[in-house]
């Protein structure tokens, strides 16, 4: 993958350690399994800590601690009935997932080389049709994947390379962003680029992440690149790809601004600040570009989701010193709240070398699924009990992942 000199320590660290696992799958490829194959892997119930104890979720001085409750080993896996996990590898790989058995029913091979970020995968919500972004050596393009037929679409070719992609609730138009504060609207009927803009003319800006309002008009993006031109956040309006606002989140130069994520009603963002041990979450009141109180989940938060009431946020906390967690956050108080931080979390895994980088969850609500990139095993977690079930083994380094209704 090409990258820039100006990202962070932080995700040069993950490049290292996606091309680590990339080259131990291609080793068992060699072995003889297919990479449109599933991994056969050993795996056991994920356990509570027996004893309840402080875990430092921060790791530096002024960091919140949180504890973790005694608990049992999940004896069931939390299943979905009709729900439908897709998921896409970092090898290029998607797999679909049935919730309702916790079984991979198809592997497709798209050939995409997808950036190591956890918005590389955008579904339509019917879960017809998918995009993967793929990166180049001068330009990339988008890949559509027919998921009725299972079947890889004609690439779409950008004039950038992309990072991460979006899609509207009827899938006629994706919108993509690129490393150096481009994006693009695709027409995915006619399946071509229809208009670009270069939302910051900075080549440092990195456009990490991108989350479409439900009325599908409007977006927030998040750039993360150097100082220079990072740590914003943009209002969008769509389709006219028109800048309502930019917000300045945080003036950290070791900020990450990893992901994005819109309330079900439209009127929040929640930004997520991924740091070097100091993760934070930012909310935006949309209508007014107003910064709401700042919340502290310590820790390398990689991802989030909020929760189909609106009163939590699920924090994927999988770096190095933040454990292997999915920290709650209660966000019932709205987003000008102070003084918030991550509440118990629920442990996922127990490797040292787990590392969680992706959170989606089911139509209910009930059930979180978490993806572990480094092991290939995707994580089911009942939120009403707090518990994880036992991993399913998907392989394929897994970096993205959507649930739809079957």
């Amino acid at each position: 993958m090409i990258e820039k000199n100006t990202r962070s320590l932080h995700k040069n660290r993950l490049i290292i350690r996606s091309a680590i696992a990339i080259g131990l799958l291609a080793v068992v490829t060699l072995s003889g399994c297919s990479s449109s194959k599933v991994m056969s892997t050993t795996t056991t119930s994920t356990e509570i800590a027996q004893n309840a104890g402080t875990v430092a979720v921060g790791g530096q001085t002024g960091s919140p601690n949180v504890g973790i409750a005694p608990g049992s080993p999940v004896t069931s896996v939390p299943t979905s009935s009709g729900q439908e996990a897709i998921i896409l590898g970092a090898d290029g790989t998607i797999v679909l997932v049935n919730l309702a058995t916790n079984k991979v029913t198809t592997t497709i091979a798209t050939n995409a080389v997808p950036s190591q970020n956890p918005d590389a995968l955008a579904v339509v919500k019917s879960g017809t049709l998918g995009v993967v972004v793929s990166r180049g050596a001068s330009s990339g393009s988008l890949i559509p994947i027919d998921l009725a037929l299972n079947k890889v679409l004609p690439a779409i070719p950008l004039p950038f390379q992309p990072v991460a992609v979006t899609m509207g609730n009827t899938g006629s138009d994706a919108y993509v962003v690129g490393d150096a504060g481009e994006m693009a609207q695709v027409d995915m009927v006619a399946m071509k680029v229809i208009k670009v803009v270069n939302l910051i003319p900075n080549q440092n800006a990195y456009l990490d992440s991108i989350a479409l309002t439900p009325n599908g008009l409007g977006a927030v993006v998040v750039d993360d690149g150097s100082s220079s031109a990072g740590n914003l956040a943009l209002i969008l309006s769509l389709p006219s790809l028109k800048i309502i606002a930019s917000i300045n989140i945080t003036n950290d130069p070791g900020a990450y601004l990893n992901d994005v994520v819109i309330s079900n009603n439209g009127v929040s963002a929640w930004v997520l600040n991924g740091g070097y041990g100091d993760g934070t979450i930012t909310p935006i009141d949309i209508a007014t570009a107003t910064r709401g109180g700042v919340i502290s989940v310590g820790g390398g938060p990689l991802a989030l989701q909020i929760s189909l009431d609106q009163k939590t946020c699920y924090v994927v906390n999988g770096d190095t010193g933040g454990g292997n967690l999915v920290v709650p956050v209660d966000i019932s108080g709205g987003i000008f709240q102070t003084g918030r931080s991550g509440s118990a979390p629920i442990q996922v895994g127990g490797g040292v070398n787990d590392y969680l980088d992706a959170i989606a969850l089911t139509s209910d609500g009930g059930v979180a699924i978490v993806v572990d990139r480094e092991n290939g095993l995707l994580y089911p977690i009942s939120l009403s009990a707090s518990l994880s079930g036992k991993p399913i083994a998907i392989g394929h380094s897994p970096i993205s992942i959507s649930i739809i209704s079957q």
